[in-house]
């Protein structure tokens, strides 16, 4: 039988089961049946109504899982097809009731801006069904704070009103609502929608995930956890408000990893969650805001001979998107393999040199992953959570010599929803650049001018707290200020516009200038700081809040040291903003859109810490991508000045020739190991994150 046809059977066969009261399976017909029609792309009449009748089903039962998602297979359906608008206004109309019942309120106003026109042309004011989607999208934005919106909503609907008398009734309703969030602390009410979040969680100790109602929960749980974080806003100079996503994120995960290991479509759910951790707070931090993502609009972005890979750490577990894959592919990291690579000391070059080898852990891993890409894959983009973002992947030797980077095109990512953005960058060359190094941390120029209201007044206070090693401040690095100007006779050898700050006027006011209107090229030789692994066990939690500053937050505990710095960070003199020491929450909300490479050769500023279980690594690089960076150089371990001299040397020449940053980095690795430089530990740390 021909996929059409068997779509036509299942259809009818479904409508038979449903007179029949064999629900269940006649919902198993149903959703064959859409599956082989969306494959087939043949949007008709019994594809919609088929969908009507699973939401139909779903919200009768109260578990809106299946309602929302597929309303949204509907909704999502090329425009032009859509000719049964009797059928998909209702889904509509159904899906915004699911969403808001799931707690799904973010996505309701976008449905509703394509769905109301639809809506409203199939009926008249004086139908119910006419306010039921502005009615819902109001409702939406009261659940997400923003009262102005749904009041603007309110006055319409009230000036357009029928004469229902429910309608008159919800409308009433509406507005004892929005004068109840007008008096309402919107702090509160978010503390307390996830302390609700976080009691659905431990009443759902007892449901069974594989089963149809306990598999309807949990997925319901987990989406209204992710959907909070996303669009509930947080601060990231706030330490209550990094207590609440800590706290949500941790049991999420916790709860995810312990009691779902028998959930149908595990790997879907998790795969969400992880992009959810690594993605909530740039949904409402720094410049570049991120739009939520799931797993189906990055395996939209792939290409036939492209894949996805996100590792997690908690569970082990390695996630491969691939395009015709109905899920993401779940492997389960072996635990004794998982522990060889977790103990890597990365500061040992033995260690570095065995993991990295043919018969390492880290190759290991590699021939787990491998199996599971097929034939034809060319390009791989892999991010990796915890302990698994301290890895170059391309570095990991394979059989004859070769690396993984020599047989595939792969992409080293914070996380793979920047797939995304990465397709859409547009090359637009080096003209420009702006290079700090040489910097003196004793002393500073004086500020010209007033610094942005937008930093805030920062009371650098650690010293005390500090580890004995870490108060004395920074030593001058005498090798950066070469590096500079090396790469200064460089650009100025093939006409690249550039300016350079040394010594003094290395300053934290003269980086924060760029905002707006940032060069092509940023490059930073300087020192870095991470503290947040100060912060990790119970007396390091004392200490931060002993702290009594704004440097309490995940973004505030890592950054770059420039001029003038020491005198705050040995003296604790207390000076407005530009003290230099940029912190990375500093970077973040920074303009450096126009930025296609950050080139960060400092130690401490490459991937970062972790925060509790996001596996998310919270540091500079991080902070950069946040401020719109395309892609940024730094190294993930500590190596010789005259090594990390010579390969940047080598970069640069290749990068103006190859117009490439990352055919430039390949070279100069290359360029390291025929210079005598062949063991991992000297050309390894070196990586590119786009």
């Amino acid at each position: 039988m021909e996929d059409g046809s068997k779509s036509d059977f299942l259809y009818l066969k479904g409508i038979y089961l449903e007179k029949e009261e064999k629900e269940d399976d006649a919902l198993g017909c149903f959703r064959e049946s859409i599956e082989i029609s969306a494959n087939l792309r043949r949007y008709d009449q019994s594809f919609y109504d088929c969908i009507l009748r699973i939401m139909s089903c779903a919200s009768e039962k109260t578990s809106y899982y299946d309602s929302v998602k597929y309303g949204f297979i509907a909704v999502n359906t090329p425009i032009e097809n859509q000719r049964e608008y009797s059928l998909i206004h209702r889904i509509y109309s159904t899906l915004v009731i699911a969403m808001l019942n799931s707690g799904l309120f973010s996505d309701i106003p976008d449905v509703v801006e394509k769905g109301l026109p639809l809506v409203q042309n199939q009926l008249q004011p004086d139908d119910e069904e006419y306010y039921v989607m502005p009615f819902s999208e109001a409702l939406a934005w009261l659940m997400m704070g923003n009262t102005e919106k749904a009041e603007s909503i309110y006055e319409k609907l009230n000036q357009e009103k029928s004469g229902s008398i429910s309608l008159q009734s919800s409308l009433s309703t509406l507005r004892q609502e929005i004068a109840k969030s007008k008096e309402e602390n919107w702090d509160e009410r978010k503390a307390r929608r996830f302390e609700q979040i976080d009691n659905i969680g431990q009443s759902l100790l007892l449901a069974n995930p594989s089963t149809t109602e306990g598999s309807a929960l949990w997925k319901d749980y987990l989406s209204m956890t992710r959907k909070s974080l996303e669009f509930f806003h947080f601060d990231a100079s706030d330490p209550k408000d990094e207590d609440i996503w800590t706290h949500a994120i941790a049991n999420m995960i916790v709860r995810f990893y312990v009691q779902c290991d028998n959930l149908p479509d595990r790997a879907s759910e998790e795969y969400d969650n992880i992009l959810c951790c690594k993605n909530f707070l740039n949904y409402h931090n720094g410049f570049h805001r991120k739009k939520p993502t799931t797993w189906r609009n990055i395996q939209d972005a792939l290409n036939e001979d492209e894949v996805a890979i996100e590792i997690s750490c908690v569970p082990e577990d390695i996630l491969i998107i691939k395009k015709n894959e109905p899920h993401p592919i779940c492997i389960p990291l072996d635990s004794l393999l998982f522990m060889e690579i977790a103990i890597l000391d990365k500061n040992d070059a033995i260690a570095v040199d065995a993991a990295y080898s043919p018969k390492g852990a880290l190759a290991k891993m590699w021939k787990i992953i491998e199996p599971s890409l097929g034939k034809n894959i060319r390009t791989i983009f892999v991010s990796g959570s915890n302990l698994f973002s301290e890895i170059n992947y391309g570095a990991i030797a394979l059989d004859e010599g070769k690396t993984v980077s020599d047989k595939y095109d792969i992409h080293l990512m914070l996380c793979t929803s920047d797939i995304l953005e990465f397709k859409q960058h547009k090359k637009n060359g080096y003209r420009s650049a702006c290079l700090i190094g040489g910097v003196d941390y004793k002393e500073s120029k004086p500020r010209s001018s007033e610094p942005s209201a937008r930093f805030r007044d920062a009371d650098w206070n650690f010293s005390p707290i500090l580890p004995q090693n870490m108060r004395s401040g920074f030593h001058y690095l005498p090798n950066t200020l070469k590096e500079v100007n090396d790469i200064k006779m460089i650009m100025d050898s093939i006409g690249i516009a550039n300016t350079v700050r040394t010594g003094k006027e290395a300053t934290e006011e003269f980086f924060k200038s760029n905002d707006n209107h940032s060069p092509d090229i940023v490059h930073l030789s300087t020192h870095g700081f991470m503290l947040a692994p100060l912060f990790n066990d119970t007396t390091g939690q004392k200490l931060k809040k002993d702290l009594g500053t704004q440097y309490q937050t995940v973004l505030s505990q890592s950054g770059l040291i420039l001029s003038g710095a020491n005198k705050k960070w040995e003296k604790n003199i207390r000076q407005k903003i530009n003290d230099g020491i940029l912190t990375s929450q500093e970077i973040a909300t920074l303009n450096l859109s126009n930025t296609n490479l950050a080139v960060l050769m400092a130690c401490k500023s490459g991937l970062g810490g972790t925060t509790n279980l996001t596996g998310v690594p919270f540091g500079v690089a991080y902070a950069f991508k946040m401020a719109g960076v395309k892609q940024i150089l730094c190294c993930l371990w500590d190596v010789e000045d005259e090594v990390t001299s010579t390969m940047i040397h080598t970069f640069y020449q290749n990068l103006f020739s190859t117009g490439n940053a990352r055919k430039a980095l390949e070279k100069a690795r290359k360029g390291l190991i025929e210079e005598g430089y062949d063991s991992p530990f000297y050309w390894a740390p070196f990586i590119l994150v786009e």
